[in-house]
């Protein structure tokens, strides 16, 4: 073999090897770059669903307080109905009447709770079943909050038709009056002498630690730090407060 034929198969060789070690760059390059783009995905969906979580937390605790307060009002009325309710203040009886007229709770599911939940390819990104699983019960949960105070607003709203029916709240000539002649209505009384709103307000606060607890835990099996999260938010400017 003559030097000439050397240096060809040489320069073909060497431009082989440099040809399969730039297409493993190229594509060793791509890999990790998608790699990095789905972590990048994968810590937005369960950053924001979790964050999302958090913060329906709050607003679910806020108004499941303002039902509790609700409901000691409803107990103090009811138990002097009917001969009894000149012992309280008028303030309190026309706040009972508002109370059982006022159902303007906010209720709704946020849209990383909507995107998670409702697109498939988003499951994709998480490798974690375990976190899946989490992450769905939380949302349900949220979701089932919702329903029940939904219903208690639709509720409060029949009752006041029947009592509205009647005569108006300010045709009474005081509000022991107004006030009895709401209790005097069956299907009032029934439900606040039950205590179905009570009960339904147990339940309530009974879920909402539940739901604590879940989210923690999928805090936990996301394996992202306290760092991430703010990261994420100062990145996305994203503010859940």
């Amino acid at each position: 073999m003559n030097n000439k034929t050397k240096t060809l198969i040489r320069d073909i060789l060497v431009n082989f090897i440099g040809a399969f070690l730039g297409i493993i760059v190229t594509f060793g390059t791509t890999a990790y770059i998608d790699y990095r783009a789905k972590q990048d995905r994968y810590k937005r969906i369960i950053i924001s669903t979790i964050k999302e979580t958090d913060f329906s937390i709050r607003s679910l605790e806020a108004v499941i307080n303002d039902l509790k307060a609700t409901d000691s009002l409803y107990t103090r009325v009811v138990s002097c109905y009917p001969d009894h309710l000149h012992e309280i203040s008028r303030d309190t009886l026309n706040l009972f009447v508002k109370k059982l007229s006022n159902s303007n709770y906010f209720s709704t599911g946020g849209v990383a709770h909507n995107i998670f939940k409702d697109n498939m390819a988003v499951l994709e990104e998480i490798d974690n079943f375990s976190l899946i699983y989490s992450l769905y019960g939380s949302i349900s949960g949220i979701e089932m909050m919702h329903d029940i105070i939904d219903d208690i607003q639709s509720v409060r709203e029949e009752l006041f038709a029947a009592f509205s029916k009647k005569k108006h709240f300010d045709q009474y000539p005081d509000a022991v009056s107004a006030v009895k002649a709401v209790l005097d209505i069956p299907e009032i009384y029934n439900y606040l002498f039950g205590q179905k709103h009570t009960i339904l307000c147990i339940e309530l606060e009974q879920f909402l630690e539940t739901m604590k607890q879940i989210n923690q835990e999928c805090k936990n099996e996301s394996g992202l730090t306290d760092e991430d999260f703010k990261r994420f938010q100062d990145e996305y400017n994203f503010n859940f407060d």
